[in-house]
């Protein structure tokens, strides 16, 4: 009998950590879960960690070797060969150097059940909450939404949420109907789960659960990780603008929607006011 839920790790030189991730994984309350690992090519220990615990659990853990590509692809389309190659009924992403909280899959699981309850035949997917924590796990700030000054309301708008995005790949789960919704992603300029968001916001139901269920460590090695939201950041962004103009003309142009182009100026414009002049209390101001 398959797996209920197939967790999908993608890697790329995580020794230091995918150790501490994989046996938090292994720790959690619901058990009928398969891991799915693909490794991106890395070039220091992680494949001999990957193979030492697929030889102590060949039931729970397998690796994908992908026949297709034969270099690293980064990590969007890495996330997305997973997707394609996958059998779980649900799926969840995970990244290599964070550390699970023991009920993660059994409260997100719980939760999806009853959004698909409520939405029968959808694409339907949850995500959570988050805690900051450096790299040796000490707690920097206990909720990410809080901090980057995000609204999990703005989910039910397609538009709004390519403004804005609030969904951190990593704390989600989704059923398969997404994959239709969701494959393939267009470009290595688009975030894998700000496309995931859009378009399962656009064609089906996307449900916020707000508890944190990991705990995503900030590091010199973290390619995204969690920017203080203030004049320095917007500033960052003001002096990229190809940068961000790529990528969102790959989101915009890609879609099988039309966006209103206007009504996303407006949102952007106003949500980063909004989060640039809102005090980091608890309380988001954006609807």
């Amino acid at each position: 009998m398959k797996a209920e839920i197939e967790i999908l790790l993608s890697t790329y030189n995580g020794e230091k950590y995918l150790e501490q991730q994989i046996e938090s994984i292994l720790s959690q309350t619901y058990g009928n879960f398969v891991l799915t690992i693909k490794d991106d090519f890395s070039t220091d220990g992680t494949m001999a960690i990957i193979q030492k615990y697929i030889n102590k659990y060949p039931a729970k853990i397998r690796q994908f070797i992908d026949p297709k590509y034969k270099k690293n692809m980064g990590s969007t389309f890495s996330f997305g060969r997973l997707m394609q190659q996958s059998e779980g009924k649900y799926l969840m992403l995970c990244d290599q150097d964070d550390v699970w909280m023991e009920n993660k899959v059994e409260i997100s699981l719980n939760k999806l059940k009853e959004v698909e309850a409520k939405n029968p035949n959808k694409p339907a997917m949850v995500f959570t909450d988050m805690i900051e924590v450096d790299k040796e796990l000490k707690t920097i700030n206990d909720s990410f939404i809080k901090h980057q000054k995000l609204s999990p309301k703005v989910i039910k708008a397609p538009t709004k949420v390519l403004a804005m995005n609030v969904v951190a790949g990593c704390t989600t789960i989704f059923n398969r109907a997404c994959i239709n919704v969701i494959l393939p992603f267009p470009s290595t300029k688009v975030i894998h789960d700000h496309w995931m968001a859009i378009n399962v916001s656009h064609y089906g139901i996307v449900e916020f659960l707000d508890v944190p269920t990991l705990y995503y460590r900030q590091h010199s090695a973290n390619v995204v990780g969690a920017n203080n939201v203030g004049m320095k950041y917007y500033l960052s962004k003001v002096f990229s603008p190809v940068k961000q103009m790529q990528l969102y003309n790959d989101l915009i142009i890609n879609l099988n929607f039309k966006i209103n182009v206007m009504q996303f100026i407006y949102y952007k414009t106003w949500f980063n006011i909004k989060r640039l002049f809102q005090p980091n209390n608890g309380n988001p101001v954006i609807k």
